[in-house]
């Protein structure tokens, strides 16, 4: 196509030049009135004022009006004078070269005797007067720039120093002639025999340059700009996560108060997380001067000073006031390590703001809403996730956590309660029995109360966490709750109640997990404030029938892209590998718990398919539910249980260790039960160990693992059965159950035609041998009558004699006695392959 187009530009600059030539000829003849055009051939060639232009053109057009004498008559002489007056380029046909034919660009209608006269090539002179001689004007720049702009991505025309691009060419513009583009430099293109060339091995690497190295460049492009969305939706909880890892690796004093401001800017909805930034940035800039002038020598180290009358006494803890608070003083290592996760934190902030401010400049340079900021992908819609794995990506990315973040905060509750095992884990419990055996509605009006209890929670925790200065000399009063029992009771009773104890080093992963539930806590509340009713149970009218309106296509039927496949697995299978996973948290353990799972979950599996079979005169699916939610607050009751059952296991085992009848009671109750302490951070009972290995428990069987795992398939699996999806799998397992059982009926009823068919057979089979031992009984008591002379037959051979019984008692002639012949029936179970269709009965 390029090369079309820049034939049919050179030859209409070739007609243009011909009409030039008609018109000098004119003009030297005198005769004004047949000009046809006013313009002047000086704008084409830059002659200057006082020069001929047709000094240019010495070489006619018409080589009829060339005067021959004699002394020119020779090529050679033609040549030479010709060089002498004009430099134009070497046209001359060498005498090794023959006459070059007519092409399409051809401006001769001469024959080739009078070109091997002359030994010019008239095309060649003109094609290189073109390339040499004719200047651009403003106007006349076309669509030969176009063309080759789009192929190779630079026009290469050399405009004498003068920079530009050649627009397209009107009627109405003045049709000067332009440069034909010529190959940049550099683009590996070489004007050899045969015009301009490139090798093999540089038209490769433009190729890859200019084909390879754009795409490259634009996914690039695409990728920063998707990875600056990312971060403009998520930078915000990026900031927060930063500041979260900070003060959990610092459990000091001095960041109390970042703590609450970090909950709050949480809590608040994301219009007052600029406010919030900026404070905390404010308050880490204290925190970062603060500990540098510290280090300063004129300021004295706080731990050395006299801590007043009766401080020697305490012996609670050897941490001074001022490490409490968070100061110390770095003696061999530089102060900048010291404040490293402070920087870090600032830093992030400070990162918020430039991808805010970088977003907002853009949406306003291209004249985008504002409204997109929400979004990682603006242009992409919720109902086109299904058709392709592209679109799938794109709507969990956007609508993820708006779809399913209910259901992953509950199971990040889970992870916090199986992490803890304390006190907070047992709250925790209470919680997540209330969002998950209560509908939608109920929790979206009671989310609320738990973002406000996390939030309280939270920065106590860290307040607990950091406790009392050991330099106060205060003993807290929950230390001697137990004075009866061991220290390391009282220990454990402090751990488990999460009570600040001096000397104690608390696990950063508690801090954190309940930093994540706060967080998607406050996600999911935003959610519910957002969602209406998109979420909501498509039972919610408490109509278990399979709807006709269904929004969504058949992806069990018809399959449009591999989303479609990723659904029927997911929708199709999902609640048998939910069972499998419920049926392993029974198989892991031994204890009364998970014997509840097995029991579960093999009545379910035993019912299979048949649970979704919807029945609204018997409400099957209704039932169906009752039976997931039954097997949910088993799982939620086992993880409380255990949760609970912790307090016997660290603090009050010793309940346990009796002797006699009572004692084997106990000990058969807590090896049923796996009571046992899990909590690495409690001390072991030394004074129990002689009961710990005559009634032996294993710890594995008191971890909730294996229970969050099933309570995450479980909760899953209930929200795809409310869902508009499952109700195509109901669809297709009610029609194979009646595909089934008609193939049960037609069966039968096969069956039962045969069975009739051969009583009928034998019936007449019956009857006509009823029927001949009538006869021969008739016959028989004649012949007695008769007497033995007059006998019917009498044998005159001995094989007459041998078959004078029976045979001939009959008097059977097969030709005029007929048999009852069988009839011929087909069952599938008696002849696979017979599968002719008309060898059914066509009345089943």
């Amino acid at each position: 196509m390029v090369y079309g187009e820049f034939v049919h530009i050179l030859d209409y600059y070739f007609r243009q030049l011909r009409e030039y030539s008609r018109q000098a000829q004119l003009e030297r003849q005198g005769d004004p009135e047949r000009r046809r055009s006013s313009w002047s051939p000086k704008h084409w060639f830059g002659v200057k004022n006082g020069i001929n232009p047709d000094d240019i053109l010495k070489l006619p057009i018409h080589f009829d009006d060339l005067p021959l004498s004699p002394s020119s008559s020779h090529p050679a002489n033609i040549h030479s004078q010709h060089h002498q007056h004009h430099n134009y380029p070497d046209t001359t046909l060498s005498s090794s070269s023959a006459p070059s034919t007519s092409n399409y660009l051809s401006t001769s209608q001469y024959s080739d005797h009078r070109r091997s006269l002359y030994k010019v090539d008239v095309e060649k002179y003109w094609e290189q007067l073109l390339f040499h001689k004719l200047l651009p004007s403003p106007t006349d720049r076309n669509m030969l720039t176009k063309s080759i702009v789009s192929s190779s991505g630079d026009s290469g025309i050399y405009d004498d120093g003068s920079a530009g691009i050649m627009p397209y060419i009107d009627e109405d513009d003045d049709l000067t002639p332009i440069i034909v583009a010529r190959p940049p430099i550099g683009s590996g293109y070489s004007n050899g025999r045969n015009g301009w060339h490139r090798s093999p091995r540089q038209y490769i690497t433009n190729w890859w340059s200019d084909t390879l190295i754009k795409k490259l460049h634009v996914l690039v492009n695409n990728t920063i700009e998707l990875l600056w969305r990312i971060l403009e939706v998520h930078i915000s909880k990026i900031v927060f996560i930063v500041i979260a890892s900070l003060l959990s690796a610092n459990m000091d004093a001095i960041f109390i108060p970042l703590v609450i401001l970090l909950s709050l800017a949480v809590c608040l909805p994301s219009a007052a997380d600029g406010i919030f930034s900026l404070f905390m940035c404010a308050y880490l800039f204290i925190i970062a001067l603060t500990k540098m002038v510290y280090q300063l020598d004129v300021i004295p180290e706080l731990s050395g000073i006299d801590r007043g009358v009766g401080a020697e006494n305490c012996t609670f803890s050897n941490i001074s006031m001022a490490d409490w608070f968070g100061l110390k003083k770095e003696q061999h290592s530089e102060p900048i390590y010291m404040i490293f996760g402070v920087i870090g934190s600032i830093v992030a902030l400070a990162f918020q703001s430039i991808v805010m401010y970088r977003q907002k400049h853009h949406r306003s340079a291209l004249g985008l809403p504002e409204a997109l900021r929400g979004k990682v992908f603006p242009d992409f819609y919720p109902a086109q996730y299904d058709r392709s794995l592209k679109h799938a990506i794109q709507f969990f990315i956007d609508y993820g956590f708006y779809k399913f973040g209910f259901e992953i905060t509950l199971i990040v509750m889970g992870v916090d309660i199986w992490l803890r095992m304390d006190a907070l884990a047992a709250i925790q419990c209470v919680w997540l029995l209330l969002f998950a055996l209560n509908k939608r509605l109920f929790n979206r009006r009671l989310w609320v109360f738990y973002v406000i209890y996390m939030s309280i929670i939270f920065p106590l925790e860290f307040i607990m966490y950091v406790g009392l200065p050991p330099d106060s000399c205060i003993e807290y009063p929950w230390s001697e709750w137990l004075s009866s029992y061991s220290p390391d009771v009282n220990y454990n009773l402090g751990m488990l109640l999460n009570l600040p104890t001096y000397g104690r080093k608390w696990k950063k992963v508690y801090f954190l997990c309940d930093f994540f539930v706060l967080l998607l806590a406050s996600c999911q509340l935003a959610v519910f404030r957002r969602e209406g009713e998109d979420n909501d149970s498509i039972y919610k009218d408490g109509q278990y029938i399979i709807k006709h309106e269904n929004p969504h296509h058949d992806f069990i039927d018809s399959k449009k892209s591999y989303v479609d496949y990723f659904k029927s697995f997911v929708f199709h299978y999902g609640h048998w590998i939910t069972l499998m996973a419920t049926l392993g948290a029974g198989i892991a353990g031994t204890s009364l718990f998970a014997l509840g799972y097995i029991i579960f979950t093999l009545t379910m599996l035993w019912s299979g398919n048949n649970l979704y079979v919807m029945n609204a005169r018997l409400r099957s699916f209704e039932h169906t539910l009752k039976r997931w939610n039954i097997l949910l607050s088993y799982t939620l009751l086992s993880i409380t249980m255990k949760v609970c059952i912790q307090l016997f296991g660290c603090v009050f085992l010793s309940w346990f260790d009796k002797t006699g009848t009572a004692g084997k009671v106990l000990c058969i109750t807590r090896q049923l039960f796996s009571i046992i302490c899990v909590n690495d951070q409690c001390h072991d009972l030394l004074d129990l160990d002689s009961f710990n290995k005559s009634c032996m428990v294993d710890k594995k069987e008191a971890q909730i693992g294996f229970d969050i795992v099933a309570l995450g398939f479980i909760v899953f699996q209930i929200r795809i059965l409310h869902s508009w999806y499952f109700q195509h799998c109901m669809v297709e397992y009610r029609s194979e159950v009646i595909l089934a059982n008609r193939g049960a009926v037609l069966k039968n009823q096969l069956i039962e035609k045969e069975m009739k068919e051969q009583n009928e057979q034998q019936k007449a089979k019956f009857n006509d041998i009823r029927r001949r031992t009538e006869a021969i009984r008739d016959r028989y008591q004649k012949q007695i009558e008769r007497g033995s002379v007059e006998r019917d037959f009498e044998p005159k051979t001995y094989g007459q004699a041998k078959r004078a019984g029976d045979y001939y008692m009959f008097k059977y002639d097969p030709e005029n006695d007929d048999l009852v012949e069988p009839v011929d029936s087909f069952v599938p179970e008696m002849d696979p392959k017979a599968t002719a269709y008309d060898r059914l009965d066509p009345g089943q």
